[in-house]
């Protein structure tokens, strides 16, 4: 089921449209088409001298988005139907480039498009616009949080993100040695076993501990005796909490990235140095397809090869290829140091295997792949 539509214009503005409650906006979604796979265009040439005819290619055709919108009067937001009318100007402007989001049950999706047209009935009672948006890339992407998934090879996986939890409370602890670890539990409040509800959560064969307060790392031990009905106290116990990991140096050249997504999609390849190297290749070695950047011909570019604080990003996605250079804040095309045979990967359903070499310096890299899961409809 859809949920939300989020439309952001081509100044960063953004309107939502939830689609069980029309009044934040003001406006109201009767229909959208074009949401599905959509249609590929297949190319066969005839025989003439047999039955049918022999396929030669197929492609998918650009995606066609049409949204029917109705106007509501919500005082403080749209005090006039023509208010809410004028809305959708500012956020559909023709031929205007927009992002198109899309969250359902279970999937966030993005799509870029263009404004083909915004024609309202103005004269009609129920007053409507049907908005037409031309997707020149027909595919959806994942979005949202996780939307990027990223794969450490060689360098640091950051850990620690805001907002955290304290993921210690409620689950089993290790305060004293020699009890069963899922037997130590810490609570923040002993349950009331005057209360019927939270009696029922008591396990009498575990061991509760309760953080003393102003007292950091100390915890009170009680047991449960349920022919008391009562809590019994044990004594006092120091716990040395866990250390929260901020990040994890990975050092691997060789990693697995499944993808799960419709059909294939491609990759943003990063390549940080730390120092000196030369000559990279990367492999996807369950295709046999290799990249070759040759640091001789950076050198010409640039005037010095790869050295420590350069980052190369190669992006494999189709209608969006390219390979650049930051260094000191300049930022370089760097297309021509790729292997004029070199093939850009794509992720294909599944396990894909990759890994890199450099004839020197290969541990001078922090390497690290990118992508998005490509869907083909909603």
């Amino acid at each position: 089921m859809i949920k939300t539509v989020i439309i952001t214009n081509y100044l960063g503005e953004s309107i939502e449209f939830e689609l069980t409650n029309p009044y934040k906006t003001g406006i109201y979604v009767s229909s959208i088409t074009g949401l599905g796979p959509g249609k590929a265009s297949i190319n066969t040439t005839d025989i003439a001298t047999d039955d049918g005819s022999i396929f030669n290619s197929a492609r998918s055709e650009q995606r066609n988005i049409v949204m029917e919108l109705g106007f509501m009067q919500v005082p403080g937001i749209t005090e006039t139907i023509e208010d809410a009318r004028q809305l959708t100007y500012k956020f559909f402007p023709k031929k205007k480039p927009l992002r198109f989001y899309i969250l359902t049950d279970n999937r966030e999706l993005e799509i870029y498009g263009y404004t083909e047209s915004n024609e309202p009935d103005i004269f009609s009672k129920d007053e409507k616009t049907q908005i037409s948006i031309i997707c020149p890339d027909p595919l959806f992407y994942s979005a949202g949080e996780g939307g990027t998934h990223t794969t450490v090879f060689n360098g640091v996986d950051f850990l620690f993100e805001f907002a955290f939890d304290n993921e210690s409370v409620g689950v089993p602890v290790t305060i004293i040695p020699g009890i069963a670890r899922e037997k130590q539990l810490l609570v923040l409040e002993l349950p009331d076993p005057e209360d019927e509800e939270e009696r029922a959560t008591i396990d009498p064969t575990c061991t509760y501990f309760v953080p003393v307060e102003g007292t950091d790392y100390y915890f009170d031990a009680y047991v449960f005796l349920p022919i008391k009905n009562e809590w019994k106290l044990l004594g006092r116990h120091m716990y040395y909490q866990p250390v929260i990991e901020m990040g994890s140096i990975e050092v691997l050249k060789e990693r697995t990235i499944y993808y799960d997504g419709d059909t294939e999609t491609g990759v943003i390849i990063k390549i940080h140095a730390i120092g000196n190297a030369e000559h990279i290749i990367i492999y996807n070695t369950g295709t046999r397809e290799k990249m070759i950047l040759d640091t001789d011909k950076l050198a010409t570019l640039t005037g010095s090869g790869l050295t420590a604080g350069d980052e190369i990003t190669i992006s494999t996605i189709k209608g969006n290829k390219y390979i650049t250079l930051l260094r000191n804040g300049r930022e370089y095309n760097i297309l021509n140091i790729m292997d004029k045979n070199a093939d850009w990967f794509q992720l294909a359903k599944g396990d894909n295997i990759f890994t890199y070499t450099a004839t020197y310096g290969s541990s001078n890299l922090q390497f690290k792949i990118l992508n998005q899961i490509a869907f083909e409809g909603v």
